[in-house]
């Protein structure tokens, strides 16, 4: 491997990385299961060892909402990520948005920890539960 290929493989990596951290937070196994391919090659392609084939490569840049150029090369034109799904959002006042929007960027540890304390309040007798009164908890 040439200078210049290595170089262009850990270029080719950021560009990877950053793309997947927009589009998942970074998760390497859900880039692996919806390319239909091993984590191992994702993470070689990661660690800037390895590049994808140019099948696989146009099949990561759709997942990820770029185009196959920009991950290889670079090019300046990489469309931003999509926004959030504005149809369900316009229902909702601004702190219920809000609230989503943290539960989204919860870690998976967060999440269960949320669920399981919303079945444990589903649980309880209304009595026991905070009551509203006067726009305060």
């Amino acid at each position: 491997m040439t200078k210049y290929e290595n170089d262009s493989t850990v270029e080719f990596s950021k560009r990877l990385a950053a793309a997947l951290e927009r589009k998942n937070g970074g998760n390497q196994s859900d880039l692996a299961r919806n390319v239909n391919c091993t984590p191992q090659a994702v993470n070689k392609w990661l660690a800037g060892s390895q590049f994808p084939r140019d099948r696989i490569l146009r099949v990561v840049a759709d997942y990820l909402g770029v185009t196959p150029e920009y991950l290889k090369f670079g090019t300046p034109n990489e469309p931003p990520p999509p926004p959030p799904p504005k149809f369900f959002l316009m229902y909702l006042q601004a702190d219920e948005a809000e609230f989503i929007t943290h539960v989204r960027e919860l870690s998976e540890t967060g999440r269960k920890q949320l669920r399981a304390s919303l079945i444990n309040a589903e649980k309880l007798p209304p009595e026991a539960l905070p009551h509203k009164a006067n726009g305060t908890h």
